[in-house]
């Protein structure tokens, strides 16, 4: 399912090096979201921001908002590059 999948990428990919540099690989050749199926995740721009939301809902803290909303922001521009 799409919004798992996003789900799923916000969460690993906050904490997975490797997973984030295969994102800016993407948006420097310009098939981001090519790269992230590949590496298994299979959503569109309109589910990710779905599983943001999602997730700020799921925050104990502001600390854990914040933290989403930085990643959702550096996601968006790594969308707007190509």
């Amino acid at each position: 399912m799409p919004l798992q999948d996003a789900i799923k990428f916000i969460q690993t990919a906050t904490q997975n090096k490797d997973l984030r540099m295969v994102c800016y690989e993407g948006a420097e050749q310009g098939t981001l979201f090519q790269h992230i199926k590949k590496a298994g995740y299979a959503f569109s721009s309109f589910e990710f921001e779905d599983a943001i939301r999602m997730q700020l809902y799921t925050c104990k803290d502001e600390f854990d908002a914040d933290n989403v909303k930085q990643f959702g922001l550096w996601f968006k521009q790594l969308m707007m590059t190509r």
